[in-house]
């Protein structure tokens, strides 16, 4: 996992990557096992957001009575722009496990989590980008061979 980079939920993340262990018993220095929970988060993307309250102020403009009309774009904006704000923090699951794991196998599985999300996730991210690289340097077999393992009817991704 070359290409990852870790960053803070403040620096617009592409994926947020959380685990909580819990010690069996609670006393971690005598554990015997870990009951684990690990979710995998996508923030909303504020891009696609945006532009879908844009339709929805301009569809609500477009069927208002005169007398109700929304105002021009300046209102648009304001009420995107609040919108954003509240919406920002929110985020779409992508993938949640629960697990028991022993004291001898807990740091593999939890390697072999992060390997599966990066099988299962982030190779459909890279080679989605090397399908746009081939289609923008006007290589149509290779683009349509990568569309065909991002998009196909055998694709298992997670996201």
């Amino acid at each position: 996992m070359a290409d990852v980079q870790v960053v803070t939920t403040d620096e617009e993340p592409d994926f947020v990557y959380s685990i909580v262990v819990q010690c069996m018993p609670d006393d971690c220095h005598k554990a015997v096992g870990y009951a684990v929970a690990i979710t995998i988060d996508r923030p909303l993307s504020l891009r696609f957001v945006s532009s879908s309250l844009r339709t929805a102020l301009m569809y609500g403009r477009v069927l208002s009575p005169p007398e109700r009309a929304l105002a021009p774009d300046q209102a648009t904006d304001s009420a995107v722009t609040v919108m954003l704000s509240l919406l920002k923090r929110y985020r779409e699951r992508v993938a949640y496990s629960v697990a028991n794991w022993g004291r001898s196998g807990f740091r593999s599985a939890i390697w072999d989590d992060v390997a599966e999300f990066d099988r299962k996730c982030l190779e459909k991210l890279r080679l989605e980008r090397r399908m746009w690289q081939s289609y923008a340097a006007r290589d149509t077999v290779t683009g349509a061979a990568l569309r065909d393992r991002v998009f196909g009817v055998n694709a298992d991704w997670i996201c």
